[in-house]
């Protein structure tokens, strides 16, 4: 076990020097305490001669133990009163990772999320159920309180949630906006150059299937020419605007979408507007990304 691993889930600790043969039913010990422990498992100590226990008139047979159970629990109920160790740590914190991959591109890879989400919901289930178990067992053996105070049982669930919550910032989208920075400005370039077919070559062969696919960032067009961002979404961000803005060349700029993102007909991707004032966006419409950027929901269908 790694350093980190006993740190999380050293385990009950239990005195195998006072371990010893004791009646199944109500817990006698026939050895006292003080007094040596059998030579290993082999054979428990001699019982009286009714075969009773002396305690509660249980009847034992040392031969075949019946009746009797060993004062130490087995190796596998003391693992199961660990708590958490590092397999279960990295399983969640992967998860999280999963999670904030997810969200770095606009409105998120659906499928992704749902594989993190499940994998997440998973883990706090078997989480849950191994620290009922622990409790349990660690109740019947009097030992609840050295089982609770295994630092796994606080530290993993906490390390989950703080990366969780962690994907859940701006910090995914905004990592992501970094790593695809490089393109979207070349083909701010392309578009400023007046270079229409070039943009149009990285787009899909056509159709609505082929923009919600798997395939490379590309701009949208409308027609011959690239997609007015105040036509996003069937024009939902048009609807948004005042009519005596429709022409203002501050809603002129370029519509790039992320294939894969979004829920079944949906697209998610960025949007220049390099004049438009962070102010006049209408909310509940797009998010600022800074430089005249901005992400949301590009397509609905």
């Amino acid at each position: 076990m790694t350093r980190l691993g006993r740190w999380l889930s050293p385990g009950v600790r239990f005195d195998e020097s006072r371990a010893t043969w004791m009646c199944r039913t109500c817990g006698y010990p026939w050895i006292a305490p003080a007094q040596a422990r059998p030579e290993g498992r082999a054979a428990p100590p001699t019982a009286p001669p009714e075969f009773r226990c002396p305690e509660c008139g249980s009847a034992v047979d040392p031969a075949t133990r019946r009746g009797l159970r060993w004062s130490l629990p087995g190796v596998f109920t003391q693992w199961l009163m660990r708590a958490p160790s590092v397999p279960m740590l990295v399983a969640g914190l992967a998860a999280a990772c999963g999670l904030f991959y997810a969200r770095t591109v606009p409105i998120g890879l659906f499928g992704h999320e749902l594989f993190s989400f499940a994998a997440l919901g998973g883990l706090i289930i078997l989480y849950a159920a191994g620290a009922v178990v622990a409790a349990i067992l660690a109740a019947r053996r009097g030992r609840l309180r050295d089982a609770a105070r295994q630092r796994g049982w606080w530290f993993v669930p906490l390390a989950w949630a703080v990366a969780t919550a962690i994907a859940f910032t701006p910090a995914p989208i905004e990592a992501g906006f970094l790593v695809h920075r490089g393109a979207l400005d070349a083909f701010v370039a392309t578009w400023k150059s007046g270079d229409i077919e070039a943009l149009r070559a990285g787009g899909p062969a056509g159709g609505v299937y082929d923009r919600l696919g798997a395939g490379r960032m590309h701009v949208l067009f409308d027609g011959d020419r690239p997609m007015r961002p105040l036509d996003v979404c069937h024009g939902r961000l048009r609807e948004a605007v005042p009519l005596a803005e429709h022409s203002d060349p501050k809603w002129d700029g370029l519509v790039i979408a992320i294939p894969g993102t979004g829920f079944l007909f949906e697209l998610g991707g960025y949007v220049y507007l390099p004049d438009l004032p962070p102010g006049d966006m209408p909310p509940g419409t797009l998010s600022p990304l800074g430089d005249g950027w901005w992400q949301g929901m590009v397509w609905q269908d």
